[in-house]
């Protein structure tokens, strides 16, 4: 007898009902921080290095931040809302980096 392997879920769009009622990996206040690096203009490299530096622990609880962790957080729906909700427009926040 083999067993049975159910077909894998395809990813679920932003927006999707599967989504309603996740919460963000990030706490609101680490949100708010990233938010404000990046109006200051700073690049997911200064951001990560700035989050290790204040010991502002990552999603999964590690002390050290990488500039993908913060490319995610910044295209997450999240992080979109809590922006929002600050009267920023998420896409001001995904704009090219300055070096």
């Amino acid at each position: 007898m083999t067993a049975v392997v159910p077909p894998s879920q395809p990813p679920q769009p932003k927006d999707s009902p599967r989504r309603a009622g996740r919460r963000s990996p990030h706490p609101p206040w680490v949100q708010r921080r990233i938010i404000e690096l990046r109006l200051q203009g700073l690049s997911r490299i200064r951001i990560a290095r700035t989050l290790t530096e204040e010991r502002i622990p990552t999603a999964g609880g590690g002390a050290r931040w990488s500039p993908s962790s913060i490319d995610t957080a910044l295209y997450s729906c999240y992080l979109a809302d809590a922006a929002r909700s600050m009267g920023i427009d998420p896409e001001q926040l995904r704009r090219p980096y300055q070096h």
